[in-house]
């Protein structure tokens, strides 16, 4: 589980250390998403939202119905806070050596311009695949890339509104279900704690919430005879889950045997070896993945 004592931009930063220096190979690639990760904590200090209010008679008819709190498209977010962010992502990229830096140079570029940054990231929650089409080519860069730095300038809005709606769940029945119960989103990475109970993060909000060890949260199977794991004798932090059933994954972080801070985040990039592991056995990825031969 995570080290909840330590402030989550010291966290990525100590958890980061740790696994350039046992991932080598990883080095460059984990230092950009060190400087994303810290770059979103330090904004979502700064990150000023109204909590969303849901109406007693609506909640009761979600918990009801077994149904998430608010669609994507609910969400609001710290405008200001995200355009400051974006500018930032932006130069982080322009500074490495990833892929996206020539993209991350005409989006800073158009930003005010050609670019409404308010109405991007309202695009983004709405799912609107054809803004992302149009803009990307007016503007000369990777529809990918723009995605990705929408979402990430997003990301500390989005965190601190599943933090306050999380307050709503308060008074749930345990949530048996894959799917996130703040958003509806499928789990980016599942987590044992030190005394072997299991979470989900969802790949979306970044919720966290409990489930039972025997589970798909892709099929809902709880038989043992079909779900299993593959993992690495070098390697026994980090596992992967799979299932016979739906033939999906779901990477795990098992913090028993973690000697290194844990950040969930990092850890899902820097387990890019056992997402090729998965696909090579004939598994799925439960969510969208970029591999490297992609």
């Amino acid at each position: 589980m995570t080290e909840h004592r330590i402030l989550p931009a010291r966290q990525a930063q100590l958890s980061a250390a740790s696994l350039k220096a046992n991932l080598p190979e990883y080095h460059s690639l984990l230092t950009f998403y060190e400087q994303l990760f810290i770059a979103q904590e330090s904004s979502k200090l700064q990150t000023a939202l109204e909590p969303i209010v849901i109406a007693p008679e609506v909640l009761q008819v979600k918990h009801r119905e077994r149904l998430p709190l608010v669609a994507m498209t609910e969400f609001v977010f710290d405008a200001a806070a995200g355009r400051e962010l974006l500018a930032e992502i932006c130069d982080i990229l322009r500074e490495s050596e990833n892929e996206m830096a020539s993209s991350a140079e005409r989006i800073a570029h158009a930003a005010g311009r050609k670019l409404e940054i308010d109405s991007l990231f309202r695009h983004l929650l709405d799912g609107d695949d054809a803004y992302f089409d149009e803009t990307a080519g007016s503007i000369g860069c990777d529809k990918k890339a723009l995605a990705f730095v929408a979402y990430h300038s997003l990301r500390p809005s989005l965190m601190v509104c599943a933090e306050q709606l999380a307050t709503y769940l308060k008074d749930r029945t345990e949530w048996k279900s894959g799917i996130c119960p703040v958003c509806g989103n499928l789990p980016a990475i599942a987590l044992l704690d030190k005394e072997g109970r299991r979470s989900l993060s969802c790949s979306f909000c970044w919720h966290e919430w409990p489930m039972p060890r025997v589970y798909c949260p892709f099929c809902n199977s709880t038989d043992g005879k079909e779900l299993n794991y593959l993992y690495s004798e070098t390697e026994k932090t980090l596992r992967v889950d799979c299932c016979e059933k739906c033939r999906k994954y779901i990477k795990t972080v098992d913090a028993r045997s973690a000697d290194r801070t844990v950040y969930p985040p990092l850890e899902q990039v820097a387990s890019l070896h056992l997402d090729m592991k998965a696909r090579d056995a004939g598994y799925d990825s439960g969510i969208p993945l970029h591999l490297p031969d992609e």
